[in-house]
Formats: structure tokens, sequence, C-alpha cells
């Protein structure tokens, strides 16, 4: 919710955000890339968001322990975000 202030014969409107969010840029940027491309791999992953394959295994890992994404259909198979 914003703040609403009369100040200065005008108003100002401040926005509020959470510190930090739910899931972290990389996780975000897996789950934005696994929409686009429902196929992509760790490997392709960790050369788009230029990290390394195994800080993405462990992002994936946390993504499918919280219940944000599962893998349909073993390694010829695609992700699935769930919403």
């Amino acid at each position: 919710m914003p703040i609403i202030k009369e100040q200065n014969g005008g108003i100002t409107v401040q926005l509020l955000h959470k510190l930090g969010n739910k899931l972290g840029n990389t996780k975000e940027q897996i789950i934005l890339e696994m929409r686009t491309n429902s196929k992509i791999s760790a490997a392709q992953l960790a050369k788009l968001l230029n990290i390394s394959a195994t800080a993405i295994e462990k992002n994936i890992k946390q993504l499918r322990e919280d219940g944000f994404i599962k893998r349909i259909g073993g390694t010829r198979g695609h992700w699935e975000v769930i919403e």
C-alpha cells in the first residue's frame, strides 16, 4: 500500500517494497527462462545467467523443494512452472 501525504501544497506518494524478495534474482531469472523455454537445460541456464552449472543446480533443487517448479518426463522432458 502506498503512503500518501500532503506536503508543501502538494502530495507525495511513497511506495513501500519488502526488503529482499521471496525468490531472489537468480531464481526469478531461472523461472522466467523456464517459462520462455520449458525444455531449457541447466547448462543453457548457466550460460544465459553467467553463473556456474553447480549454482544453477542448487537453485533448481530449491525451487523444486519449495514447489515453484517440477520436472515432467526426465532428461528429455520439460519444466513446469507452478503458478
